[in-house]
């Protein structure tokens, strides 16, 4: 899924993270995309982001769900490569 935020960030989803969100209850999935649609990582506060140590990609916390990010803070684009529970997204 590709899709120009509000925010001006354009936020693309791997086919593997939209499925894993797609498996969630309808409250948890209003409570993603929201995250999503309104975040503007070059701002910070906004939303829970870390730097992956060693890694040229980010965390971003959905309350117990994460997500696995590249950001290209140039072109205000971010790759949503994989989501899923805490324990598990890493592997």
């Amino acid at each position: 899924m590709n899709k120009k935020r509000e925010t001006g960030w354009n936020v693309i989803i791997s086919p593997q993270a939209e499925k894993a969100i797609k498996k969630l209850i309808p409250r948890e999935q209003a409570r993603v995309r929201s995250v999503i649609d309104t975040m503007e990582p070059g701002k910070p506060g906004q939303i829970d982001l870390k730097k992956m140590p060693e890694l040229d990609l980010w965390r971003l916390r959905i309350g117990r769900w994460r997500a696995v990010l590249h950001i290209d803070f140039k072109k205000q684009i971010v790759w949503m490569l994989d989501f899923g529970a805490r324990g598990d997204v890493y592997k």
